[in-house]
């Protein structure tokens, strides 16, 4: 019964912490959809099928006359961001003043049309992985296969 009561505590603890990590990953990461529909008085359904047709999100905006509220609600959510990279030791202040000089200026340009919004070094990288992937490939046998081959030719690997 002590062994029920244990299995039944313990998945109620596991299943609570899921759904408050769930919530709070949600909370946390606000679209950039959810952002638009928000400032727009729209459903991010209709944000997301207007994105889809090509429109950039900040050209929905401009289209409701909310391209300076969009802004300033992104603005907010990427300076949240970049407080919480900096807690997490992932960056440090002085990268996030960077950042935030380098938003401030894109945003000053900004004129809702999504020109240069797929440039280059346009991104923070704030999700890069730095070089830590699969590793898979790109090495070209390391020479191991001509190793082999050349042993074989030898005769010196038998």
């Amino acid at each position: 019964m002590k062994n029920i009561k244990r299995v039944a505590v313990m998945a109620a603890v596991i299943v609570s912490l899921t759904s408050v990590s769930v919530s709070v990953f949600a909370k946390s990461n606000s679209s950039v959809a959810e952002t638009v529909a928000t400032v727009t008085n729209t459903t991010v359904e209709k944000v997301e099928v207007q994105k889809a047709e090509g429109m950039a999100y900040g050209q929905i905006a401009l289209d409701a006359d909310k391209l300076e509220e969009f802004k300033l609600a992104r603005s907010v959510a990427r300076k949240e961001n970049l407080a919480t990279k900096v807690a997490q030791g992932k960056i440090t202040q002085a990268q996030a003043d960077e950042f935030e000089a380098k938003i401030q200026l894109r945003q000053a340009d900004c004129d809702g049309s999504g020109v240069n919004q797929n440039g280059e070094d346009n991104g923070l990288k704030l999700h890069a992985q730095k070089g830590q992937g699969e590793k898979m490939g790109q090495g070209n046998g390391q020479g191991n296969g001509a190793r082999l081959q050349k042993k074989l030719a030898d005769g010196t690997n038998k």
